[in-house]
């Protein structure tokens, strides 16, 4: 019975001493050894058998109950962590710590290593009062060293610009990232090419200048990279687009196909000039006006840009594609790709040509004609010599429905001719017949008769066929002289010398010249008549021997004139020089003579 009143006591006893603390108001306080109950620090991991300190993480423990003076108004599930890197802001660390034994701990996550941190602990009351305790140590940065060999990899570079520097140099500027000690910038041209990289120091300005003179009107994409040690961290890429020159246009290469009546043209935009996303286009027939323009926007899901007439063209006609690249900051040129439509014919085309005919004049010209084909590009003319298993030869190309070319003397073709409509070729359309060109007979081409021998009352000379002849081939010559009148086969001569017996040197030769095939004779020539003009180059070729032989002869005539009066004018001075004794000669005999003089007077 006693016992159970004293134990009733003790019970009211401590019942009216809770209800008495909890009508106080108990802020939380510390004891003057609270930092003792706490622990800070790197969380250390083991790897390959190895403990490491992992840089980027902190571990914090405390026994919050042992660190303040009133237990029983403390809320236990209301303790919480701040952390502080240095020149930064307090951060409320949200994660729930882990409570055994007493002991709370937290692990805060991507600290920044190389910067100093600090730390401190809220306590709530359970009246809702609070009070912080700050762990008095700094937890100081990790070297260089220490970062590099943990692994850290630093966070990407932000807010990566690109701006003109001056002298068409590039600026590229970032943000920097913390702990870095090292940047890459690589840069490359997005369509393709070599990738360029530099590397820097970290530094206040964080900025690196292009000097390397960049293609104009191109894209590139530029790599920013932060790196500690021989980790990198990941990159920020950006795009920027150098301006154009005016006459940009120049790199387009469009491909055009063109029917009946449309044009379809595709270009590679971003490959040649990525910096122009829009441009003007319009289709203008020669001597006619433009159609309207029409603008034409990149589209980068495409390869090629797109353009397609929006009139019917007529067929076979030609045109230019004008284009002009649209640029906000350069007023840039245009410039005209020229193309054809294609014709509606869908016959042979070789059968169009027909009749193809050729004539040759007196003066060897040779005349091709055809019937003139609708929509034709061009023709083209062929020949071929009147023999077997000859190969076809193009002499000529034109866009008219004739051809003219000068025939050779005395050979014999067929002529052929072969027509292109939409760049597609016909056959060679022939005729049938061959055609001869006949000997040239005109005062130009006149043989030459030239004597090589007169003496003993005979005469032998040579008959030169002309230079525009030199195919036609020799049947007989017709010689008169005197009162003779002969007729010579060639095969009968010896190197082709004629000879004859006159009655005197003076005798006038006649000789004129039949060819093979052909029932026409040259024109006389004659021994006494002045021979054929020789061509300008010949006859300087003719001349130049003699022109040097008499400047030469010349020149000799000179020195032998000279020789003589230097002879004379030293024989004149001889003879004066010893009129008045005043020779070498004279002077010794003189001396000789003095000598005897005194000898004898002696």
């Amino acid at each position: 019975m006693r016992k159970t009143m004293k134990g009733n006591i003790m019970l009211f006893a401590i019942v009216i001493l809770g209800l008495v603390s909890s009508t106080q108001s108990a802020t939380p306080s510390f004891k003057d050894n609270a930092d003792d109950f706490m622990n800070v620090g790197f969380k250390k991991t083991l790897r390959r058998g190895i403990r490491i300190q992992d840089f980027t993480k902190l571990e914090v423990e405390a026994r919050p109950l042992l660190m303040v003076n009133d237990v029983l108004s403390l809320n236990k599930n209301l303790v919480t962590l701040e952390i502080k890197a240095v020149d930064e802001d307090w951060k409320l660390v949200t994660t729930t710590p882990s409570m055994r034994g007493g002991v709370y701990k937290w692990t805060v996550s991507n600290l920044e290593p190389c910067v100093n941190h600090n730390v401190r602990i809220w306590f709530h009351s359970l009246d809702g009062s609070q009070n912080f305790f700050m762990y008095p140590a700094t937890i100081p940065a990790a070297s260089n060293e220490e970062i590099s060999a943990s692994g850290y990899r630093p966070h990407k570079p932000e807010d990566v610009k690109v701006s003109d520097y001056e002298l068409g140099e590039i600026k590229v500027s970032w943000t920097p990232s913390s702990c870095a000690n090292m940047y890459d910038v690589t840069y490359q041209k997005v369509a393709g090419g070599k990738s360029v990289s530099f590397q820097g120091a970290a530094s206040n300005e964080n900025s690196f200048i292009i000097t390397d003179e960049l293609d104009s009107c191109s894209e590139y994409e530029i790599r920013v990279t932060a790196a500690i040690g021989d980790e990198y961290s990941e990159e920020n890429i950006i795009t920027f687009s150098t301006p154009p020159e005016t006459n940009a246009v120049e790199r387009l290469e469009p491909i055009m196909q063109a029917t009946q009546n449309s044009l379809v043209s595709r270009w590679r935009g971003f490959e040649k000039l990525s910096c122009i996303s829009e441009y003007v286009v319009s289709v203008c027939k020669q001597g006619a006006k433009c159609s309207e323009s029409q603008k034409v926007e990149r589209d980068d899901s495409l390869q090629f840009i797109e353009f397609k007439s929006e009139v019917n063209l007529e067929e076979c006609s030609e045109y230019t594609l004008n284009i002009k690249p649209v640029h906000s900051e350069v007023d840039m040129e245009e410039k005209e790709f020229k193309f054809r439509t294609k014709s509606n014919s869908n016959e042979n085309v070789g059968s169009m040509l027909f009749p193809v005919q050729a004539e040759v004049d007196d003066e060897q010209m040779v005349t091709v004609s055809w019937n003139q084909v609708k929509c034709a590009n061009h023709y083209e003319v062929f020949q071929k010599s009147n023999e077997p298993e000859e190969e076809w030869e193009r002499v000529g190309t034109t866009e008219e429905n004739f051809f003219t070319k000068k025939g050779v003397p005395c050979t014999e073709y067929k002529y052929g001719v072969k027509v292109t409509i939409d760049d597609e070729e016909s056959d060679i359309v022939d005729l049938d017949q061959s055609i001869k060109i006949s000997p040239a007979l005109t005062i130009l081409d006149h043989p030459a008769l030239v004597i090589e021998e007169k003496s003993n009352g005979s005469m032998t000379f040579i008959i030169n066929n002309s230079d525009e002849n030199h195919h036609c081939k020799v049947e007989k010559y017709h010689i008169k002289y005197h009162t003779e009148e002969v007729y010579i086969d060639p095969h009968t001569l010896k190197d082709g010398k004629i000879t004859v017996s006159v009655p005197a040197e003076s005798t006038e030769i006649q000789g004129r010249i039949k060819f093979y095939g052909y029932d026409l004779w040259t024109n006389w020539i004659s021994s006494d008549s002045p021979l054929r003009e020789k061509q300008t180059g010949g006859t300087i070729g003719f001349l130049l021997p003699v022109i040097i032989g008499s400047v030469i002869a010349v020149l000799v005539l000179i020195l032998l004139i000279f020789l003589v009066l230097q002879k004379k004018k030293s024989q004149v001075k001889y003879d004066t020089e010893k009129a008045k004794g005043t020779t070498e000669e004279s002077k010794k005999l003189n001396k000789q003579m003095d000598e005897i003089i005194n000898s004898e007077k002696s």
